[in-house]
């Protein structure tokens, strides 16, 4: 990657994002970007991209619209506008990012403090463990991520938090607020155990569990319908979370967890 040091051209600004960002990263003249400093806008892949030039060029990584994902697609004249604007303005810490479209909403109030990081949440995830990861200690952490699965979130933060990013409860919180998500059970006071029931110690507590195929667990769910419910029973891998065998009925049996124990084996075997 060797953009031009021409003094006309006064940033840069990506055509898209998608995928190939991370290959670019070993092969980025950072000796010749840091001598010619220019506002570097994208997103998505392009997360890539913004730690590196900001911390080995020196250059100004901005967050923001693309050429032929928004710019110069029809009705997207605020998002240019915003962006000429941002870039123009002579920017000092504190200051709010204008821009007539969009409307603040606080979800969980709080207060936080630290240099702002973040961008596409599945790059910063696929980049731990190399040099390239961002340095989020004591950083107050936004990713883009709208529209996404759920599920999807929940493993990439997850990732985070075993790779030592602190992610707590309220952002999920945070999160679930903003998919208009929430959960059906546990209700408070549902995993209550009944006067007499059994306690069974949790054999698991001092093992980590640090790959695939190393804990199953069963569990079953309800799920309410028009008139009472049905009973989801799977078997799910622990460190992957991925559902090894999974069957709905209509009645809450141990038949079922057995067969759905005998499915996870016959398909996925003993290692």
């Amino acid at each position: 990657m060797q953009p031009s040091p021409t003094p006309e051209v006064d940033g840069l600004v990506c055509l898209r994002g998608g995928y190939g960002g991370a290959r670019l990263l070993g092969r980025v003249d950072t000796g010749l970007l840091a001598r010619h400093s220019k506002p570097f806008v994208g997103y998505s892949d392009i997360t890539a991209l913004h730690r590196l030039l900001h911390r080995h060029a020196g250059m100004a990584a901005w967050h923001g619209p693309m050429l032929s994902s928004d710019l110069l697609r029809p009705g997207r004249e605020a998002c240019a506008a915003a962006l000429v604007t941002a870039l123009r303005r002579d920017w000092r810490v504190g200051d709010e990012l204008p821009h007539r479209d969009a409307v603040p909403q606080t979800l969980v109030p709080g207060r936080a403090c630290g240099p702002l990081l973040g961008g596409n949440l599945a790059i910063i995830a696929s980049l731990l463990g190399t040099p390239f990861a961002l340095d989020l200690r004591g950083a107050v952490l936004f990713f883009e991520e709208v529209g996404e699965e759920p599920c999807k979130v929940d493993r990439l933060l997850t990732h985070l938090q075993r790779e030592g990013v602190a992610v707590g409860r309220r952002h999920i919180a945070t999160l679930m607020l903003r998919m208009g998500i929430q959960a059906l059970a546990p209700q408070p006071g549902t995993s209550k155990k009944a006067p007499g029931h059994k306690v069974y110690p949790y054999l698991l507590r001092k093992l980590a569990i640090e790959r695939s195929n190393q804990v199953w667990a069963l569990d079953t769910t309800y799920i309410p319908m028009a008139r009472g419910f049905i009973y989801l029973t799977a078997v799910v891998d622990v460190a992957s979370r991925r559902v090894l065998a999974l069957k709905v009925a209509i009645t809450l049996e141990a038949c079922h967890a057995r067969q759905v124990i005998a499915q996870a084996f016959a398909r996925w075997g003993l290692l």
